[in-house]
């Protein structure tokens, strides 16, 4: 396992650089399958909602202190609700957005 973290560590240290000297030197594994506080639930719209809401969820919101507030997640994506495709996606768009108003000079 360690094994593992360290070749994970070299690859973000250029991104990060000084994480790899913060690492305490453990690390875990989890598999899913094995895992029993893991039950394999998904979110999902009740009946009516999808129809009445569903994109609503992505929408920046007003945040009082900075002006922004971004949503991602699997939660926020009309394609691939409940799984990781969609948690990925709605990662991507939300980090674009943030980029986006920094391309235009807002800042949080």
């Amino acid at each position: 396992m360690a094994k593992f973290a360290k070749t994970f560590l070299s690859q973000i240290e250029p991104l990060f650089p000084g994480i790899t000297q913060q690492w305490n030197g453990r690390a875990t594994l989890d598999v899913p399958l094995s895992n029993p506080f893991l039950l394999g639930s998904y979110s999902y719209w009740k009946v009516g909602q999808y129809t009445q809401f569903s994109g609503y969820e992505k929408v920046r919101q007003p945040d009082p202190a900075t002006g922004k507030c971004h949503f991602a997640g699997e939660h926020c994506s009309q394609d691939f609700q409940g799984y990781m495709e969609g948690g990925a996606s709605e990662g991507a768009r939300a980090a674009n957005e943030i980029i986006g108003d920094y391309k235009v000079g807002q800042f949080p």
